[in-house]
């Protein structure tokens, strides 16, 4: 049976390098790309697409650009005849992104982002297409977590004082509405501040239990 397992966590949480150790040790793997390489993606990087993303034009082209994309990721998933197939970020992590990147262009509380967020979510048929939501969890705590992802961040792209006062909001709200979701469950939780490998046999063990399972 066919699974579709996605990768979360905060930015530089190590999705990526899990996704190619999981590639290389099932080998009939696919790893669906980034929602970002679609056409209706703006052609942006570093400050410019950071720029983009939260200070210029309209939140609402923001957000929905977004749920675009990743209604065409979802569109792609179903169409998929592998085994395994590996995500980058679950529709609940990008429900999460939108609403604080919303909360934060448009400096307002979460529920109105929320409400916002919604109605835009709306206009597409974002049905649930994984099997399993692994989330990478940095940091024993709030804070810890949005240090290690802010610095990782950092470490990558020349952030402005101001970019980085936007950043470090976003990243406050981002990891409070995750740990919300983690909270009730939304998540199979794996703790990754240890070795790279330690990390990767904690999510090959609960791929594995998966497929038993079925």
């Amino acid at each position: 049976m066919r699974k579709v397992i996605t990768l979360n966590g905060l930015d530089k949480s190590g999705k990526s390098t899990q996704s190619n150790k999981i590639k290389d040790h099932y080998k009939f793997v696919h790893i669906v790309g980034k929602i970002s390489r679609y056409e209706t993606w703006p052609n942006l990087k570093d400050s410019d697409l950071f720029r983009w993303w939260f200070i210029d034009g309209k939140t609402e082209d923001v957000i929905d650009t977004l749920y675009k994309n990743l209604n065409m990721r979802n569109d792609e998933i179903k169409a998929l005849d592998y085994p395994l197939i590996i995500v980058n970020r679950s529709n609940l992590m990008f429900d999460a992104v939108s609403i604080a990147t919303t909360a934060v262009r448009e400096k307002c509380p979460i529920q109105k982002s929320k409400k916002i967020t919604e109605k835009i979510r709306g206009r597409y048929n974002l049905e649930n297409i994984s099997d399993i939501d692994i989330f990478y969890y940095h940091g024993i705590d709030l804070l810890n977590m949005i240090k290690k992802s802010s610095i990782r961040t950092k470490d990558s792209v020349n952030f402005s004082d101001e970019h980085n006062k936007i950043y470090s909001r976003y990243q406050m709200i981002l990891a409070n509405l995750l740990l919300n979701q983690i909270g009730v469950g939304d998540y199979k939780v794996i703790e990754a501040q240890g070795d790279e490998e330690e990390v990767f046999n904690y999510t090959i063990d609960i791929i594995n239990k998966s497929m038993i399972h079925d």
